[in-house]
């Protein structure tokens, strides 16, 4: 499963990880480590850089989202820029890089490194056997699937892959 997760954000053309409320999403780091490109939200991912090595979406209209698209679509060569610079940058946020860069010196300068005796273990408690499994309930059908194109969805293209975006529902406006 991570070997196909980490494959599909290397392979797509863009890993939409936009959280407005997630400060420090992992999704949008995990897709700069495999060389993807990700679009992360304004909410103060660290890792992030804007046009360096990821794409920061400043606002919640979707339209934001398709122009960065296009336009990643239409500069090959910064687009692989991006996707270089990204893996670098995600290198920062390792674990070992991590440990060693952040938390260590944090552990040291409180006096938390000086090594403390390990606790004993104590006898395990008598296992109980587990209770017989009920039976899983009947499955529900499946709805219908919706057509590609509807009004909630624009399908942008400008090659020989198009690409769907699921819009927000905005109510009908009636101009006099």
């Amino acid at each position: 499963m991570l070997e196909q997760r980490r494959l599909l954000f290397h392979t797509a053309d863009a890993v939409l990880a936009n959280s407005s409320m997630e400060p420090f999403g992992l999704v949008g780091l995990e897709t700069m480590a495999v060389g993807g490109v990700a679009f992360v939200g304004s909410t103060g991912e660290d890792y992030a850089t804007a046009g360096h090595d990821a794409v920061c979406i400043e606002t919640a209209d979707p339209m934001e989202i398709v122009h960065e698209v296009m336009h990643l679509q239409d500069t090959k060569a910064e687009t692989r820029h991006i996707r270089e610079r990204a893996r670098r940058s995600a290198r920062r946020y390792s674990w070992p890089a991590v440990l060693k860069g952040r938390l260590l010196p944090l552990l040291r300068r409180s006096g938390a490194t000086r090594r403390a005796p390990l606790p004993q273990p104590g006898p395990l408690p008598e296992l109980r056997p587990l209770p017989e499994p009920r039976p899983l309930p009947e499955p529900r059908p499946l709805p219908e699937p919706r057509p590609l194109h509807t009004p909630e969805t624009a399908v942008v293209s400008d090659g020989p892959r198009p690409i769907a975006l699921v819009l927000p529902a905005v109510p009908a406006r009636t101009v006099a």
